[in-house]
């Protein structure tokens, strides 16, 4: 789902219709909050400084909130047909995102986006899947763009 990157990620209205809502069970009222205030904040401030070095505005930027794919479907496209439309729609905007693994990370470079910054949340508190659990070594998103 892609928004204008201006926009507040955090609203009710676009955690319904991503289906966000579904990981509020699973993380429960803190992650949530953890969410709202240190990973939104976090990569806003990142992609803010990078658009403002290069001398763009953020108004201008699209920024993917999700994509998903089932594992079972992965290897066959999908990422790449969606960005490719993404591209043929916008192809003078600058693009935003967050990869959350290595192998989607890997994937968005080879799609030509550029890594801006490794950003690492939540360390000693939840998993990388930002639960609660055993192994406590936090979240990894890389910061990435397109232009």
């Amino acid at each position: 789902m892609w928004l204008p990157a201006d926009r507040d990620v955090g609203s009710t209205w676009l955690a319904l219709r991503s289906g966000l809502w579904k990981s509020w069970f699973r993380w429960g009222w803190t992650g949530i909050q953890r969410m709202d205030y240190q990973y939104t904040p976090r990569c806003e401030k990142v992609f803010r400084q990078e658009m403002e070095r290069r001398g763009l505005e953020m108004k201008d930027a699209w920024y993917l909130v999700n994509i998903c794919v089932d594992p079972a479907e992965q290897g066959r496209g999908y990422t790449s047909l969606l960005m490719s439309a993404a591209n043929s729609r916008w192809p003078e905007k600058p693009m935003l995102l967050e990869s959350s693994t290595p192998k989607s990370r890997d994937v968005y470079l080879h799609l030509g986006f550029e890594l801006l910054e490794q950003v690492n949340l939540g360390r000693g508190e939840v998993t990388p899947e930002g639960v609660l659990g055993e192994d406590r070594e936090g979240i990894t998103l890389w910061c990435m763009i397109k232009v």
